[in-house]
């Protein structure tokens, strides 16, 4: 319903709108209602208005330009787990700071500046489609950097190789605790800094 206002076309966002309203008011699931709508009106596809239309000049390319929310990486640090004076020894927290294109086409992108706490430690900086390991349920598996969410802390992470896997948010910290390691794949597919 909160992107029922971003439909590019007029007529469709008023039949969707209107659908959408009258499922709230006989109580019926949103999904269910859709489905029904577009199997009525054969209608599966639509297009949606970005949110976001700021596009950014870079300097040293001035055909090029970003939009403020894309995001081109991600660095992992690992910071002491307490309060400033009440640290747990040997106990930590993983954090992302992202890096929007605009900020990497930049002078200023050295790691320094954006280090989170002055005990912080770098672990890795990982790209979309980056290719990591960490442990699920006691193993070891080969991920790939889906996608980011900046406001949650987390990565979107999916099986190295699943083709349209969907999105699974994970947190960051969460991916900390369970070994998380960059992976460097070489081009006839030998895998290296795996450790198990």
């Amino acid at each position: 319903p909160k992107e029922c206002e971003y439909i590019r076309d007029p007529g469709i966002r008023k039949a969707v709108s209107s659908c959408l309203g009258n499922a709230r008011k006989a109580g019926e699931a949103h999904k269910k209602a859709l489905l029904r709508f577009s199997q009525e009106q054969g209608i599966r596809r639509v297009r949606i208005l970005i949110k976001d239309q700021v596009a950014i000049q870079i300097e040293s390319a001035p055909y090029k330009r970003y939009t403020t929310s894309a995001y081109a990486c991600c660095d992992i640090w690992r910071l002491p787990k307490g309060k400033a004076g009440q640290y747990v020894p040997g106990e930590f927290t993983w954090q992302g700071v992202f890096w929007s294109y605009v900020d990497v086409s930049g002078e200023h992108s050295s790691l320094g500046e954006r280090k989170p706490h002055p005990g912080a430690r770098f672990i890795c900086r990982l790209y979309k489609n980056d290719m990591i390991a960490c442990r699920e349920n006691g193993e070891m598996h080969i991920l790939r950097v889906a996608g980011f969410s900046t406001t949650n802390n987390k990565l979107s992470i999916a099986h190295h190789y699943a083709a349209d896997p969907g999105q699974r948010y994970v947190s960051i910290n969460q991916l900390g605790i369970n070994q998380l390691q960059k992976l460097h794949v070489t081009p006839d597919g030998t895998v290296k800094g795996l450790t198990k």
